[in-house]
């Protein structure tokens, strides 16, 4: 019989990296918000370390995850196509959308964007102290 540590920990790791760049973050931002080496933070995404519980909540809030959906998402799957089972997530064909969903794509992307401008002001106004 497996340990649940054994069996949940490897998918932990993948599905953060997959969020991660859904998300377009880069390992540099994910590891400077969780205070660590890039190093550091590739070695969780390869699941060659044991995530605490502090690192696994920080990483959710920058994902917009919650620990639970992250965790109860089956193998294979982002979390994201675990709310949907139905639903298969295909590139977009703009040309054919409905206007509020490719407005609401355009929302997602700039406040992402944003939010990595604001990452970025914070490092440069450190360097210029």
């Amino acid at each position: 019989m497996k340990k649940t540590n054994d069996t949940v920990l490897p998918q932990i790791g993948k599905k953060i990296r997959k969020l991660r760049e859904m998300n377009d973050y880069s390992q540099e931002f994910i590891a400077h918000e969780l205070n660590m080496s890039i190093s550091g933070y590739s070695r969780i995404e390869r699941d060659e370390v044991k995530l605490t519980l502090d690192k696994l909540y920080i990483i959710c809030k920058i994902l917009d995850i919650s620990i639970d959906e992250l965790i109860k998402s089956s193998e294979g799957k982002t979390p994201s196509q675990n709310k949907y089972p139905n639903k298969e997530i295909e590139p977009i064909n703009f040309e054919n959308s409905n206007a509020n969903y490719v407005e609401e794509i355009y929302k997602d992307q700039i406040k992402t964007l944003k939010e990595e401008l604001r990452y970025l002001r914070e490092i440069l106004s450190r360097m210029t102290k």
